[in-house]
C-alpha cells in the first residue's frame, strides 16, 4: 500500500467533527492511502484506541470505506472499520458498498471489523447487491 509521506508526521485531532475529509468536489477526489496510525484521535491512537473508539474514529474519517474512488486511511496496522449508515445513503455510498470496499481495502491476513446493522433491504444496498462485485445484473432463466 502507498502511503502519503505528508502522515509520516505526528498529526493531532481533537474535537473535530470530522477527523479526516478525502471527499473534495467529486471530480478530482484522492485516492491516496494514509498511514494514520502514529496519528492521535481525541488523545487515541490506533494502538490505544478500544475497539468502541476505532469506530468512533472510523466514523468521522471520509475515505476508501465511505467511497471507493478515494485513498485508504489506515488508522491500526492490519485492521479495517465498517460501519452502517443510517442515513442518506445513495448507490456509492450504502450498507453493502461500505463492506465489499471494507474487504478490497483489506491486504492478506487483515481483520475486517463490522459495526451495526446492515440494511439490504435498503433500496440502493439492494441494488448494489444485485449488481455484484463486477457490476453486472445476474439473471437466471
Amino acid at each position: 500500500m502507498q502511503v502519503h509521506p505528508l502522515w509520516a508526521l505526528h498529526q493531532l485531532f481533537t474535537n473535530q467533527t470530522t477527523h479526516i475529509d478525502q471527499i473534495t468536489n467529486g471530480t478530482n477526489a484522492p485516492a491516496t492511502n494514509i498511514d494514520a496510525t502514529a496519528v492521535s484521535f481525541d488523545g487515541q491512537t490506533g494502538i490505544t484506541a478500544s475497539l468502541a473508539q476505532l469506530f468512533a474514529i472510523e466514523d468521522k474519517i471520509n475515505h476508501k470505506i465511505d467511497w471507493k474512488a478515494l485513498g485508504f486511511v489506515t488508522v491500526k496496522a492490519s485492521n479495517d472499520y465498517v460501519t452502517d449508515i443510517n442515513a442518506a445513503q445513495s448507490a456509492t455510498n450504502n450498507d453493502y458498498t461500505r463492506i465489499v470496499n471494507g474487504v478490497e481495502a483489506a491486504s492478506n491476513n487483515w481483520t475486517i471489523n463490522l459495526k451495526g446493522t446492515f440494511d439490504w433491504v435498503e433500496a440502493n444496498a439492494a441494488s448494489s447487491w444485485s449488481l455484484g462485485n463486477d457490476g453486472v445484473v445476474f439473471c437466471s432463466r
